[in-house]
């Protein structure tokens, strides 16, 4: 048998030997070839000792070898194991990927369809802060109502504008939104236009988040 595939040392031993016989043994995996005579008996403790040697070394070889095929086999589970996480977590990180982009998509839609049906009503319509009253955003309509162009309007509050005749008109609405009683509807009160022309306007005021 090959040396490194026996699984513990040989010793032939015999009572006629030649130098071919002990070469071919020798070859065919054996540990020690001893001719049996006074003086290789003496030697045997020796022999013993080194076949016991040779054993332990063989046995420590397989021992580490299996050891080592053990470890390549976790290993290889590990990696196996990872590479599926892997595999997974890409596929979720795709799907979260996709799901992002069709929530921008449809979002970008919404605004779209909000700033044309903002800018396309006939009804006057503005968005400004709760708490100063400063312009976000106004239609045309409602521009061409007050007769202010947008740069007048756009980042000015109301009290710059003097636009409300009784301020404490919006006082109120701002109190009623804060409270949670719901959306104003149809309250009427007087406005004063960029001419100084003083009007009444039918109000309805909806608190929006637009962040």
């Amino acid at each position: 048998a090959d040396k490194d595939e026996r699984r513990f040392p040989i010793v032939l031993m015999t009572c006629r030997g030649s130098e071919q016989v002990a070469v071919e043994a020798i070859k065919a995996g054996a540990l020690d070839y001893v001719v049996k005579s006074d003086a290789s008996l003496r030697e045997m403790p020796h022999i013993a000792e080194r076949a016991l040697r040779e054993w332990r070394n063989i046995t420590d070889r397989k021992q580490a070898e299996e050891a080592l095929r053990q470890a390549h086999d976790e290993l290889e589970e590990r990696v196996e194991q990872r590479t599926a996480e892997l595999v997974k977590a890409n596929q979720e990180l795709n799907r979260e990927v996709e799901d992002r982009r069709r929530a921008e998509r449809a979002a970008r839609q919404s605004e779209e369809l909000f700033f044309k049906v903002f800018h396309a009503s006939p009804i006057g319509i503005t968005i400004s802060t709760l708490e100063d009253g400063r312009c976000v955003d106004v239609n045309d309509s409602l521009l061409r109502t007050i007769g202010y162009t947008r740069d007048e309007v756009i980042g000015r509050t109301v009290a710059d504008l003097g636009a409300w005749c009784e301020p404490e008109d919006r006082v109120r609405i701002v109190r009623e939104l804060k409270a949670g009683e719901g959306p104003v509807r149809r309250h009427e009160c007087p406005f004063q236009k960029k001419s100084g022309e003083v009007c009444w306007f039918q109000l309805s005021v909806e608190l929006i988040d637009i962040e």
